[in-house]
């Protein structure tokens, strides 16, 4: 059979072995770990037999690290560029999408966009922070002149390039996120439970209010046995390092979120950083219930049969969770006395099990429409329960039972595990991290037998 060959955008691969320093140097997180799950995602869907090879791009092409030779031979030697996006019509990524669209023009295979959206504040009056209208259309029309649609976040990015002419349905059609569909049809999740001895799992994001953050102190000394589990790049530097986070870039809210591992939230240890989607979904699987301000450790959770509550604080997350039924409160509406015992009780945790189905059909008519050929498509095992759930997931979150090309590997692989604060390791340990030259590494090797 011959040998397909798909370039998709993404920092790694989900096979790969990351190392700390490798992921901070070269940005393979794009700054936040919950990128790693849309291409998880896709890798699991479009692996359809082992002649299929997908390769990261590792965010080259938006960086302008591409040259015109570069672009020949991804023209000669790929069949497809698949690209996962997020809110990606903002400002800070101007430039970005304009060097992506004058890439995308000299690429002569099928561009497909998988999920592109909106960025801006959810204040009354904040601004949609968008980049201008003729960037916007010069990328789109640049992408369909490679596919037949694009896939956009939601209703809200919907109706805003409407405005600029482009039709739902023949251009652009919302398809949520594919993260949430990564298991096919099948998605169940439990009750939850806060009040038993599982343990909660608790996000947070450095951009969200003081009140927010104020509350997710107040839930974590409320419940004991929660466990944190952190995003950005920064916070993998400073659990790995010990060190401060560098805060040039972060909001002046930022004295009420753990900055630092001297921090008291931090004080029994319960946290770690994942390093890639198996030991993320390990973190929380068996959880009572997830709650904070992150939508993809909303959706990890959710993968694992977790129920979440997602703290919406932008239109970003505020269209995805929409789309998908995620039981979501305001950042606005979060005051000193919100408590999450109320909150567990004011909404439907199954709601997002409930539209799965017709969303995920939705998706795969997408799919359909570029010719991108996945194991739920028309050939695919979607029958026999090849779809997967969280009920009868391994650890990894693989289905009980699959026998898909993914989930083989991911089982083969060998992968980082999660990484815990440098405070709450051992001595040698520690030595090892921070070893200034390749003779106190063996040192430290030693020490270890």
């Amino acid at each position: 059979m011959e040998k397909k060959k798909i370039l998709i955008r993404a920092g790694c691969s989900p096979f790969e072995y990351l190392t700390v320093k490798e992921v901070s140097d070269d940005n393979l997180f794009g700054n936040n770990v919950g990128n790693l799950l849309y291409a998880y995602s896709i890798f699991r869907w479009l692996m359809t037999d082992e002649n299929v090879e997908l390769v990261p791009d590792r965010y080259r092409p938006e960086r302008g690290l591409c040259s015109d030779a570069d672009i020949d031979r991804i023209n000669q030697e790929y069949d497809r560029y698949i690209v996962p996006m997020a809110d990606t019509f903002r400002k800070s990524f101007e430039e970005n999408l304009r060097i992506y669209t004058q890439f995308i023009r000299k690429l002569t295979i099928p561009v497909i966009v998988i999920g592109v959206g909106i960025s801006g504040g959810l204040e009354p009056d904040a601004p949609v922070n968008c980049v201008p209208d003729a960037v916007v259309k010069e990328f789109l029309n640049a992408v369909l002149d490679h596919s037949a649609i694009v896939g956009l976040r939601g209703e809200h990015t919907c109706m805003l390039l409407e405005k600029l002419g482009y039709q739902e349905g023949k251009h652009i059609t919302p398809i949520g996120c594919p993260s949430l569909y990564t298991y096919g049809e099948r998605l169940k999740l439990s009750d939850p439970d806060i009040a038993g001895d599982r343990r909660l799992i608790l996000t947070n994001n450095i951009f969200a209010n003081t009140p927010v953050h104020r509350f997710i102190r107040r839930t974590a000394q409320e419940h004991p046995e929660f466990f944190f589990i952190p995003q950005r790049v920064e916070e993998l530097r400073m659990y790995y390092s010990g060190r401060d986070m560098d805060l040039k870039t972060f909001p002046d809210n930022r004295k009420q979120y753990p900055v630092s591992l001297q921090d008291p939230f931090f004080v029994k240890g319960h946290t770690a950083f994942p390093m890639n989607i198996p030991g993320w979904m390990k973190l929380t699987k068996g959880s009572g219930m997830a709650v904070g301000p992150r939508l993809h450790g909303s959706v990890v959770s959710m993968l694992t049969g977790v129920p979440a509550l997602l703290i919406r604080k932008d239109w970003r997350t505020t269209e995805v969770g929409e789309y998908h039924h995620i039981p979501m409160i305001s950042q606005f509406s979060v005051t000193d006395k919100t408590r999450l015992e109320e909150l567990a009780g004011q909404f439907d945790f199954h709601a997002p099990e409930k539209v799965h189905k017709e969303n995920l059909k939705h998706y795969r008519d997408f799919l359909a429409a570029n010719a991108v050929a996945n194991i739920y498509g028309s050939r695919a095992m979607n029958a026999g329960g090849a779809a997967g759930s969280a009920a009868d997931a391994g650890a990894d979150g693989s289905a009980a039972g699959q026998d898909c090309v993914f989930d083989r590997r991911i089982r083969q692989a060998k992968l980082a595990v999660p990484v815990l604060p440098y405070n709450h390791i051992s001595r040698l340990e520690q030595i090892r991290r921070n070893h200034p030259h390749p003779g106190q590494e063996i040192a430290g090797k030693l020490f270890r037998k």
